[in-house]
């Protein structure tokens, strides 16, 4: 309206003169404006007084349905205190889980405190806000706040007290049981104490004075006991500790109460692991006594057993062995030209020898080197050709009884094609897939090849070394065989000897276990702990 009317009286002094609008019709229009000014003017107040007091409203009725939403959510929750309230005190039947009637109670009690203080933090919010109003409108608005805190300070309380009366109910089965499975407990570990001190009455001066029979008898009385207050121990602590995770910060005299409990239970279960350790230290100094008698002959065949593998192990790790071992990987790279160049001119290894030989009865070194040098699969080797010296490194390998005659059983055993098996195949009867199957070539099997191996696949024969059995598998999968190389032979060979290690180490153990179980009857003690120096000093030797 403001803006029309200054409008209006702009067009009539610029526009209208322009237009060439009579003065008189001028004048007439110009007071029509000013008296709409003066009416807008003068109802300004009256339109400022409705506006606020439209605001105060609303923000009254905003507040109003918090308070509402808080005062159903506390009805709610006091309906559910008077159901636990009615409970017979000492029952303690509330229902299990989620759904029973104190897990009901206290979501119905979080949820009546947060619609508490959300309508509290409202009203004062509002009340703020409203002084910033009129005089008029602000004393009356001030005034509706004021009993609307006064409502919502009174419903808090209310609810407080509720809270405390059905969690003293709820909670106070669970300290009564506390106390008494508590006192189980603390009579369970004395028998601890008492055991270890008869132990160490009748052990301290004559370490033989208990018979293996009268030490059983007594471990296992101190290690029920023990168990038997551990598991009660721990039930009441795990109890007491969901307890305080569900108490809030109104259960303060249930949650200070269960506090006090947990510490002491916590205590008790230190004292109760020390009770254990002393028992199976007691335990442990009785059995490692007679242990130590017949462990040594076992542990020397360990050493025995540690020298095989030094012996098998000795081309990987002595200076003068891996030079030899060397030796033959590269007589094995050479042999594998040789083989292929045979393979391809379907040659057997007296063939070869022949070739190789020349006009002389043996093979000298000279000979060998050159006519492997000569052979066109020498550049089509996988790991490249070989040079002079290390064929003629590969030659003293070859050169088994010296002075540089190698014979045709030297090169015919050399060309053997060896392979290991990587992974269990059938060894068949019959080049079939469908054939019989003789047996199962397991990881680790050796096999030599007794034809030649197509260059598409297909069954090959062959005959196990462990057994001499001969059959067919299909040698070109890689994923089934590979070479066997010196390296491999001799890798094998350890592995073996450290299995065999292994096993009888794993003997010697559990025959330890085995007798100190007998000797004692263990009811599972079978923890280690600390034994006295003396044998605990002998088995650290062993």
């Amino acid at each position: 309206a403001t803006s029309e009317l200054a409008s209006a009286f702009r067009w009539m002094s610029v526009t209208g003169k322009a237009k060439g609008l009579p003065e008189d019709e001028a004048e007439k229009l110009s007071e029509r404006v000013k008296a709409a000014q003066a009416r807008l003017k003068e109802a300004r107040p009256a339109l400022a007084v409705i506006s606020e007091r439209k605001v105060a409203s609303a923000m009254i009725q905003e507040a109003d349905v918090l308070a509402k939403a808080a005062e159903g959510a506390v009805e709610k929750a006091t309906e559910l205190a008077n159901a636990i309230l009615e409970v017979p005190e000492g029952s303690g039947d509330f229902g299990a889980g989620k759904d029973g009637l104190a897990n009901v109670f206290k979501d119905a009690s979080r949820t009546a405190m947060d619609a508490l203080k959300r309508a509290s933090a409202m009203v004062k919010d509002k009340q703020t806000a409203a002084k910033a109003l009129s005089e008029s409108v602000a004393t009356s608005t001030l005034a509706e706040f004021a009993s609307m805190k006064e409502f919502v300070d009174l419903l808090s309380q209310e609810m407080a007290d509720i809270h405390t009366d059905a969690c003293a109910r709820i909670y106070g089965s669970t300290q009564r049981e506390v106390e008494a499975r508590t006192k189980a407990a603390e009579s369970k570990a004395k028998v601890v104490q008492q055991v270890c001190l008869e132990i160490s009455e009748r052990t301290g001066k004559d370490k033989d004075g208990v018979e293996p029979l009268e030490m059983q008898q007594l471990i296992e009385r101190g290690s029920a006991a023990q168990e038997e207050a551990a598991k009660g121990i721990r039930e009441m602590i795990s109890t007491l500790q969901g307890h305080l995770r569900d108490l809030g910060d109104s259960e303060a005299p249930a949650k200070a109460d269960f506090k006090q409990k947990l510490t002491k239970l916590v205590q008790l279960e230190s004292e109760n692991n020390k009770q254990k350790k002393a028992l199976m230290e007691h335990e442990q100094q009785f059995v490692t006594r007679h242990v130590l008698k017949i462990a040594t002959p076992m542990v020397e065949d360990l050493e025995a057993k540690l020298d095989q593998v030094r012996v098998a192990a000795a081309p990987l790790v002595d200076d003068a062995s891996k030079h030899a071992l060397s030796a033959s990987i590269l007589l094995a790279r050479a042999m594998d030209v040789a083989s292929a160049y045979a393979s391809s001119k379907n040659l057997s290894a007296q063939a070869v020898f022949d070739e190789m030989r020349g006009s002389s009865d043996v093979i000298g070194q000279e000979a060998f080197v050159q006519f492997v040098l000569a052979l066109p699969q020498m550049k089509e080797h996988a790991e490249g050709p070989m040079s002079e010296t290390q064929l003629k490194s590969a030659f003293s390998a070859l050169d088994t009884v010296g002075g540089g005659q190698v014979r045709q059983e030297q090169i015919a055993q050399h060309m053997r094609r060896r392979f290991r098996c990587i992974a269990e195949t059938p060894l068949r009867g019959a080049r079939e897939a469908s054939s019989d199957v003789s047996r199962a070539l397991v990881a680790d099997d050796i096999v030599e090849a007794l034809e030649t191996i197509p260059r598409e696949g297909g069954s090959v024969k062959v005959r196990a070394e462990s057994d001499d059995i001969e059959g067919f598998v299909p040698l070109g999968d890689a994923a089934l065989f590979e070479p066997l190389s010196p390296l491999m032979a001799c890798m094998l060979a350890t592995d073996r000897a450290m299995e065999a290690l292994s096993v009888a180490v794993t003997k010697t153990s559990g025959f330890l276990q085995q007798k100190g179980t007998e000797m004692k009857a263990l009811t599972g003690s079978a923890l280690k702990s600390a034994a006295t120096r003396e044998a605990e000093d002998g088995l650290m030797r062993l």
